[in-house]
């Protein structure tokens, strides 16, 4: 025997075929991962991009914002040095009483924050000096003294200062000897505008914080004042308030630590060798800042500077992390889609067919993207909805099955939209142009949500109108903040009223009430916790309430349970063993609520803390009763049965008896004579009814009854119960005009 030749490989051979369609196959499947690598990569890029910008905007927004505060507070009291060189101006010679009624006459709390005070400092010559202190201590300051030192030709003096309390320190103080202080007083006379100081620590300030005097120029009447040194010499005096940074701002401090931002504000820029004077917001972390900048401030012609940086929460807020999970989502989608052609080669159809409606998907994924991150649909050339995204669902409630074949003004019209928003609408579908409007919707819970919509053609390869795209952002927050702070100032005295009301009823009602801050400490109690706990306002402030009202008997789980909802921030109902001040204990129905501000902030919490001692008692009273009756029946009987209006057997208990256990199943939800093989006691079922029910009748006009068999006596059954006539004890249930059996 001899071996066979090995077959030969020609060029039709199916291996030679399969080898060049697998190794096509293989670069489609490379091919399709590739671009949906490459897809993935720009949209992700331009996801980073775009939240970069996003954060980059909302950086430079809180910056100015913060410097325009700072800015405005620092040039406020202006104001009212004004209106003190207008006193100047309306009286020829304004003595030491006018110059306190017109301080008096401003709140300076209120108007200018931080100012210690208004005052005035005359511009003495020395030859006139003695003169001039004659006619101040004449002028109800017979103890004022001159500080001064040098010998200057001219004196800056500070002849008056309001209120004098606070301020005493400095009246008399010449700031003409200093040369910080003299050189803002010269410049604010040579141009006749109201000029800062640089940084000094003020002497009524025991803290030597950083400070400033700012003063406004006041001028004899009658003089030129057309160039600097006419300005200079026609100088009367200054008005001037003394300024410390940090009060000054201290009234802002919400503002400027809400920014997210670490803020400092320095003398100077920092390439001058600026210092930093007040830091406001959270730490910025040990690394470099994604975004910083210096923004200078020009206040009163002096000139500072605002440094700004980033903080790791503020940065975390622009999502970052969204362009990341679209890159890992673009890749795995992209790997999935190659492995799927690569194994499904011998169905060359489908898998094409698949290809393409993923690569439509992509499309539809990249133009939202593109385009926006919030509510998006797609309809047809007649408005009908052929896809939306999760937004939609998300803000409107409807699903995709909701919504597919309808319009969307007829899924989401609320009827009260403009006319003339619904006719640019109309006109937009009909000419197939973009346009953009604002129109408020009804989502599918029935609630109203105002959306930014901004409606766009679709076109195909030829210009046809093949549908729209429409993308949509949620504004009803921004309408609605509108609106309450448009009916805040027409409604202020009404919520001032009902606050009074409210507090009124927290104050007088007789449930208990707690008020506590985030970490859970008291901060107010009303008169019914007092009543109920014993523990006054006073004896509660700082306390925890578990705390302060626990004790061993309460409930670990209930406890557990409050712990929870506080750390989740989310209200509770629980019912709670408390003790009192004087040990008594009581039981409460607990409701807390968490509180927030209006900016939506976690402020706290409140407790509304009902007494339902006595009915845990009632309840307690109940359950023993219902023990001791259970106990009696297992002591007296061997077995009870109850049964409803209609004889049928609702109930068996058979404690000592386990014949009468095996009656209980096949007997339950029927009637004596329903129950097969039951033979009745005398005569046929007729005579056996008719019987029962005139014997109870009488005794027993009852809906439902219990009966209890005695160990003396048993029913006769063929179900293997011993034969006996049955003696039955019938306790009626509830009171009807039924029979028992």
């Amino acid at each position: 025997m001899t071996d066979s030749a090995p077959a030969a490989v020609t060029p039709d051979s199916p291996l030679v075929h399969r080898v060049p369609m697998a190794q096509g196959n293989v670069m489609w499947a490379l091919g399709v991962w590739l671009l949906g690598l490459a897809i993935t990569a720009w949209l992700s890029l331009t996801l980073y991009d775009y939240q970069r910008e996003r954060l980059t905007a909302r950086f430079d927004h809180e910056v100015s914002r913060a410097a325009g505060d700072i800015e405005r507070r620092l040039g406020l009291p202006t104001y009212g040095l004004m209106g003190a060189r207008g006193v100047y101006a309306a009286v020829e010679k304004v003595n030491r009483t006018e110059f306190s009624r017109y301080v008096a006459s401003r709140r300076l709390a209120q108007e200018f924050p931080g100012v210690r005070g208004i005052g005035f400092i005359e511009r003495v010559p020395r030859a006139s000096l003695e003169s001039f202190l004659t006619g101040v201590r004449a002028d109800g300051a017979p103890d004022f003294s001159l500080k001064t030192q040098g010998n200057a030709e001219d004196l800056y003096v500070i002849k008056y200062i309001e209120p004098l309390a606070r301020n005493r320190a400095a009246l008399g103080l010449d700031v003409g000897s200093e040369p910080l202080r003299r050189a803002a007083a010269e410049r604010a006379a040579r141009t006749g505008m109201p000029a800062l100081t640089d940084v000094i620590p003020l002497v009524q300030d025991e803290l030597s914080r950083p400070g400033f005097l700012l003063y406004v120029p006041v001028y004899h009447p009658g003089r030129p004042l057309d160039t600097p040194d006419e300005r200079l010499a026609a100088l009367h005096g200054l008005t001037y308030a003394p300024m410390v940074l940090e009060e000054v701002l201290e009234s802002g401090q919400d503002l400027l630590g809400s920014s997210g931002l670490r803020l400092e504000l320095t003398d100077k820029p920092l390439a001058a060798g600026g210092r930093v004077l007040y830091s406001a917001g959270p730490q910025a972390g040990s690394g470099k800042a994604a975004l910083q900048r210096e923004q200078p401030l020009m206040i009163a012609g002096t000139l500072m500077a605002l440094q700004a940086r980033s903080t790791p929460a503020f940065e975390a807020s622009s999502n970052h992390w969204l362009a990341g999970t679209l890159a890992a989502s673009g890749v795995v989608l992209s790997s999935l889609l190659a492995l799927m052609m690569w194994l499904q080669t011998t169905r060359r159809a489908r898998a094409e067919a698949r290809a393409q409606r993923m690569t439509v998907d992509l499309q539809k994924l990249a133009l939202v993207a593109e385009r926006t991150a919030n509510v998006v649909l797609m309809t047809d050339a007649q408005m009908r909805i052929t896809w939306v995204n999760e937004g939609f669902t998300r803000i409107s409630g409807y699903t995709p099955e909701d919504a597919l074949g309808k319009t969307p003004g007829e899924l989401l019209g609320s009827g009260k939209s403009d006319a003339a928003t619904l006719e640019t609408l109309r006109q937009s579908t009909e000419q197939g142009v973009a346009c953009r409007v604002e129109i408020i919707n009804r989502a599918k819970d029935g609630r109203e949500y105002w959306v930014d919509t901004e409606v766009q053609p679709i076109r195909d390869a030829t210009g046809a109108l093949t549908g729209f795209i429409e993308i949509g952002l949620d504004i009803t927050q921004e309408r609605e903040t509108n609106a309450r702070l448009v009916q805040a100032l027409s409604e202020s005295e009404a919520q001032q009223q009902q606050l009074r009301m409210l507090a009124r009823v927290a104050r007088e009602t007789s449930n208990a009430v707690i008020l506590t801050n985030v970490q859970g400490h008291i901060e107010w109690v009303n008169e019914g916790f007092t009543r109920v706990s014993g523990y006054t306002l006073q004896e509660a402030l700082g306390q925890q309430p578990g705390k302060l009202l626990q004790c061993p008997e309460t409930d670990p789980a209930t406890v557990d349970t409050i712990r929870q909802a506080l750390a989740a921030i989310q209200p509770c109902e629980v019912e709670i063993l408390n003790h009192a001040k004087d040990g008594r204990l009581y039981w409460l129905e607990l409701q807390i609520q968490p509180l927030f501000d209006t900016d939506g902030r976690h402020s706290g919490f409140m407790a509304i803390e009902s007494d339902i001692t006595e009915r845990k008692q009632a309840e307690l009273a109940i359950r023993e009763g219902q023990q001791r009756f259970k106990g009696l029946l297992d002591i007296a009987s061997d077995w009870y049965w109850e049964a409803d209006e209609h004889y049928r057997f609702t109930h068996f208990v058979a404690t000592h008896d386990a014949n009468y256990q095996t009656l209980s199943q096949p007997a339950m939800g029927k009637a004596r004579w329903e129950i097969e093989g039951m033979t009745p006691l005398s005569s046929d079922w007729s005579a056996h009814i008719a019987q029962q029910i005139s014997s109870t009748s009488a005794a027993c006009p009852v809906a439902n009854c219990v009966s209890i068999l005695s160990a003396a006596s048993r029913c006769s059954t063929p179900l293997g119960i011993s034969k006996a006539t049955a003696a039955l004890r019938v306790t009626p249930r509830t009171k009807n005009t039924a029979n028992c059996v």
